[in-house]
């Protein structure tokens, strides 16, 4: 088992530690007990769930939030009105935070719609039409309204009784992932998800099969088609280490898995792209509303049993999962935003060729490498489109800080609770982790309170343009300027002439006025960051990079900065 760490709660966070990083010592069942139990959740099938829930076999309806699937519950009006009325008056300072921003979060995303049926490329639930794209290259995208509507506990006896079987089977898919049982994970994921989907086409408002469903809906990723084959064709390469850029065998394994998974009509990047776009992002929206819904109750308890005992799941590790899912939101909305391509003729084998030359020596390159270095240099060119936002994408790529700022903000309000409970004599008893200063806790208090002022750090750095002042270094960054900027990072590349593409001894930096001031082959050669040899030689044309580095007027701050941070 992992150790009484920070670990508990991020794995926590991610629903990760309902069962395979829970702390035995919390627990009462045996072994044996755990591999009975094991074996008997995954005997359990949907033919199984089909005579509880009265369903014939064939008939399977996954409810998702994010197509705009509502059909009716078999939970009564009466219980949910019950519900909202007993959990209005609920309330507490970091819940009301949390909400807050998330709302803020719903009001960029736009209103629901429909998809345009007849079209392969999925359309923008926002506005109802079909996502336009400036070019047939561009991974589209869907955007979801992150809206909430409050769940329920139902208490239909079908529906507690499918649920109970169905968290077991989920138990059990937790536990061969602690145990890196990758291909059984695979295999309970997906029919877990299609488990939890059947009790929704049931039960749509029930918080226990929403939650279920947005935690297997992740896992099932592991199950994604295109994945495992670029997994599949990196292994062909045998033992290259998945350790360091630099690391030469792991780039050319590399290369070749891009060139195996790429064809004559699509790269691996521009697949990669679309399968984000079309479905994790999808998913990733789905997951975000249900565990809005949850966390909208005001302080909705789960049970779920671990080894024999249940253990209770509440907004400790709701919202910092919630949390998670906005900001994996933010990760593949920056990957899909951005023009990433760098193959040529949908080959990356220069890549390999640009990464054999010894950049320290003067010498000659061959033809092949010198054919690498010029693909590179035109790719870093300010007029070209490599790192610069695709036209339908613009949108999204400016929401991204939104995305960022739930995402501290949930996570945040989620260990603010953690912090709450454990001043509470027995609030902790069944917990999946233990917060406090006692023998038998998993995590101090001080760790949970250093995560939340990690995360204050992290809104004030998204929220405001934020002053950093730490060992030397004297900076301000504003965050939403890179987000507000669409055209690339090409453009502020230093100043450079290049002219014998046989010849890297003939690659200068210059000032301004395009004069030569040093040699990249010189500054490769450098034994450590000497500031003084680069400042106004190699030189940027913008000091504040488009507004990110506001306080920078100088070639001076620049390279103060570097040296900073380098010595850090």
């Amino acid at each position: 088992m992992f150790s009484k760490k920070l670990v508990y709660p991020l794995f926590a966070a991610a629903l990760f530690a309902i069962v395979g990083c829970s702390d035995t010592s919390h627990a009462n069942s045996a072994p044996d007990d755990e591999a009975s139990a094991e074996n008997s959740s995954s005997s359990f099938g949907l033919h199984d769930l089909d005579l509880i829930l009265g369903n014939s076999s064939s008939s399977i309806i996954i409810i998702d939030p994010s197509k705009g699937d509502n059909p009716e519950s078999s939970a009564s009006e009466d219980e949910g009105e019950d519900a909202d009325k007993k959990d209005g008056d609920k309330k507490d300072t970091d819940k009301k935070d949390s909400t807050d921003n998330v709302t803020s979060s719903n009001s960029e995303a736009g209103d629901s719609g429909n998809a345009d049926e007849d079209s392969d490329e999925p359309a923008s639930s926002s506005s109802k039409t079909k996502t336009s794209s400036s070019s047939e290259d561009e991974p589209t995208h869907e955007i979801v309204p992150l809206t909430n509507g409050k769940c329920v506990d139902d208490t239909t006896s079908a529906i507690k009784q499918a649920l109970k079987k169905v968290n077991e089977r989920s138990v059990s898919m937790f536990q061969a992932l602690s145990k890196k049982d990758i291909d059984q994970v695979k295999v309970s994921s997906d029919t877990t998800k299609m488990m939890y989907g059947k009790i929704l086409a049931r039960s749509p408002k029930s918080c226990e099969a929403q939650v279920g469903y947005a935690i297997s809906s992740v896992m099932d990723f592991l199950n994604n088609d295109l994945l495992n084959e670029i997994v599949n064709a990196y292994k062909k390469g045998g033992n290259a280490p998945f350790n360091s850029l630099t690391d030469e065998s792991m780039i050319n394994n590399l290369v070749q898995t891009a060139n195996e998974i790429s064809n004559d009509k699509s790269t691996i990047t521009l697949k990669m792209q679309k399968e984000l776009a079309d479905e994790m992002i999808p998913g990733i929206d789905s997951s975000i509303i249900y565990m809005q819904n949850v966390i909208s109750v005001g302080d909705y308890k789960m049970n779920v049993p671990v080894d024999g005992k249940d253990r209770e799941v509440d907004n400790s590790e709701f919202q910092p999962a919630l949390g998670l899912l906005f900001a994996a939101k933010a990760v593949f909305t920056m990957v899909c935003s951005v023009n990433l391509e760098v193959a040529h003729n949908n080959s990356y084998d220069w890549i390999s060729a640009l990464n054999s030359i010894n950049i320290r020596k003067e010498q000659k390159i061959s033809a092949t490498q010198a054919e690498a270095v010029k693909i590179a240099i035109d790719l870093i060119k300010a007029d070209k489109l490599f790192t610069s936002v695709y036209e339908s994408w613009t949108d999204e790529w400016a929401k991204i800080p939104v995305y960022l700022d739930s995402a501290f903000h949930e996570s945040r309000a989620g260990f603010k609770y953690s912090i709450s409970e454990s001043a509470e004599p027995g609030e902790q008893d069944n917990d999946i982790y233990v917060v406090g200063d006692d023998a038998d806790a998993d995590v101090s208090l001080d760790d949970i309170q250093n995560m939340v002022t990690a995360l204050d750090i992290a809104i004030d750095a998204i929220e405001l343009p934020y002053k950093i002042n730490y060992k030397g270094i004297d900076a301000q960054i504003n965050v939403k300027k890179f987000f507000a900027n669409t055209d690339g990072i090409t453009k502020f590349n230093p100043y450079y002439v290049y002219t014998d593409e046989s010849d890297l001894t003939t690659f200068y930096f210059t000032d301004k006025s395009g004069k030569k001031t040093i040699s990249l082959v010189d500054v490769a050669n450098m034994k450590d960051l000497d500031v003084n040899a680069l400042v106004n030689k190699v030189v940027f044309p913008d000091p504040t990079f488009g507004g990110i580095f506001p306080k920078f007027s100088t070639q001076e701050d620049i390279w103060n900065f570097i040296s900073s941070v380098n010595d850090l």
